[in-house]
């Protein structure tokens, strides 16, 4: 339904000024695809067009010289928040909603930092914890676990796993880099 709500202000033209422009210059690459689609499909040619990247200068999956962080969370909104976030603050975020198969490409990847919800299905935040610190210290991998939970025995089980840092459900973007900066030096 956000997609029909853009599509109803992409006509006001104050609206269309500011999508144009902050997709174009801002949006994380798999957004600005999205919006790209969108438009083409129905009818929006002029403004997909202004959004699109140049074929010949199609932006890489991994941005150089960029931080990598990792997303866990089961929730596709959440995930869209955090690549929004994370590419706001000039991170390039991997994002997952399969706790086993990120902690395989954790491995892989070796990012900067990982944050996971607590409860997901599969495997818990606190598994994915415990399976990344048979690879990796909290010094090599700070994990930052993101839960709407605060719960004694749900917080003493994720330090005891290895998680760095608990944060708590809702959080802004002024959130997400504090407790970054923290670790990421």
């Amino acid at each position: 339904q956000s997609g029909n709500i853009f599509l109803d202000l992409i006509e006001d033209d104050f609206f269309n000024q500011q999508a144009v422009a902050y997709l174009k210059n801002e949006a994380h690459a798999e957004i600005r695809a999205y919006f790209v689609e969108l438009l083409k499909k129905n009818g929006f040619d002029r403004e997909a067009a202004l959004i699109e990247p140049k074929k010949e200068k199609a932006e890489p999956t991994a941005e150089a010289g960029k931080r990598k962080i990792v997303a866990i969370d089961d929730s596709k909104m959440i995930l869209g928040i955090y690549r929004s976030m994370l590419h706001a603050l000039g991170y390039e975020p991997f994002i997952f909603m399969e706790p086993e198969k990120a902690v395989d490409e954790v491995v892989r990847l070796r990012p900067d930092a990982v944050l996971t919800d607590l409860n997901m299905p599969g495997i818990t935040g606190i598994e994915v914890t415990r399976r990344l610190r048979e690879k990796f210290t909290s010094q090599e991998l700070p994990i930052i676990m993101v839960t709407t939970q605060n719960e004694n025995q749900d917080n003493e089980a994720a330090k005891n796993a290895g998680v760095d840092e608990i944060l708590h459900k809702p959080f802004t973007k002024d959130d997400i880099e504090q407790v970054l900066s923290r670790f990421l030096i």
